[in-house]
């Protein structure tokens, strides 16, 4: 069983992106609105979200990392409404731009998460990409480099995680509405 779970959702092998890493963009490329964009995402991933950190999306963006697929606003705000709860103080330690255009903006980022039980740091290294249209965040997917996303077509384990992903998009608003004061 280990050597399953060491073979298809932990990757040992830390990916080699320093060709990527070497060819990264200036900060300076970046235009007022990608600025006020990831200013917003910043906020939420330091686990201090304000309601009005989710202006930004759109009614029916997508959320996605290696623990929950968010399908729309609601979703996503009850995600990271919820996120102090579970960890409470979050910390950007570095990002690198890797790509910028008018419509996707893909970064690679490194945080720190503490969590509410022991307070024990865990880090958390990824590449995101978000992708804006008419001035709206449409998708955010947050790929973390130690682990592998199982899909459906990984037979029975990967059908089981996205079911799980999934569900935790769905039923986090109505567990949200209970712990957190969220708008209906």
């Amino acid at each position: 069983m280990f050597d399953f779970i060491k073979e298809n959702l932990i990757n040992f092998n830390y990916p080699n992106y320093s060709r990527e890493l070497n060819n990264k963009v200036d900060e300076s490329e970046l235009t007022d609105e990608w600025r006020r964009i990831l200013d917003k995402v910043f906020n939420l991933y330091a686990c201090k979200p304000k309601f009005e950190d989710f202006d930004i999306f759109g009614p029916n963006s997508v959320f996605e990392d290696p623990i929950v697929t968010a399908t729309n606003k609601k979703e996503i705000e009850a995600q990271f409404m919820m996120m102090p709860l579970v960890l409470p103080k979050g910390v950007t330690n570095h990002f690198n731009i890797l790509s910028i255009s008018d419509e996707e903006l893909v970064l690679d980022m490194n945080h720190d998460f503490f969590t509410a039980v022991l307070y024990l740091p865990v880090n958390i290294r990824s590449r995101m990409s978000i992708r804006v249209k008419d001035g709206k965040v449409i998708s955010i997917k947050d790929q973390w480099y130690y682990f592998n996303i199982l899909k459906s077509k990984d037979g029975l384990v990967g059908f089981i995680w996205e079911t799980a992903r999934r569900m935790n998009g769905v039923t986090m608003p109505h567990i949200a509405r209970l712990l957190v004061n969220l708008p209906k």
